[in-house]
């Protein structure tokens, strides 16, 4: 009755287990992005282009499995991670190319008063990805 009502399992969780688990998946997704600087000999833009596919690939498969676990269509699952991650990883990319926290965020222009300028702030990509 606690499953079928509630929704609550019978079986108590191990903390443990599921963070060596979570560790273990992280370890493995985290480093397949790193494949393609392995090879010596490659062109570095090659590398790094083979690698962007790769972590896409991830993002896309994490929100696919994701879906399994929610109940969710496996496609908008995966669509809606890869966007997510991938806005993520524009915005680091961004960051450490500019050197400035809010690359992604168009500055003021000179002269504009703030209540003209639209009211999203730098993190509205992220939100409107993770309200589809």
């Amino acid at each position: 009755m606690l499953t079928e009502e509630y929704g609550l399992q019978k079986v108590s969780p191990k903390p443990w287990k599921s963070a060596f688990a979570t560790f273990c998946a992280f370890l493995f997704v985290g480093t397949m992005p790193l494949v393609p600087f392995l090879v010596p000999d490659a062109n570095m833009q090659w590398q790094f282009a083979f690698s962007t596919v790769i972590a896409a690939f991830m993002f896309f498969s994490i929100g696919m499995l994701k879906s399994l676990v929610f109940s969710l269509p496996m496609l908008a699952s995966g669509v809606r991670t890869l966007l997510t991650g991938g806005t993520a990883a524009a915005r680091k990319t961004a960051v450490t190319t500019t050197g400035r926290l809010n690359a992604l965020t168009p500055r003021k222009p000179q002269g504009v008063t703030a209540s003209i300028l639209p009211k999203a702030g730098p993190w509205a990509i992220t939100t409107l990805i993770s309200r589809c």
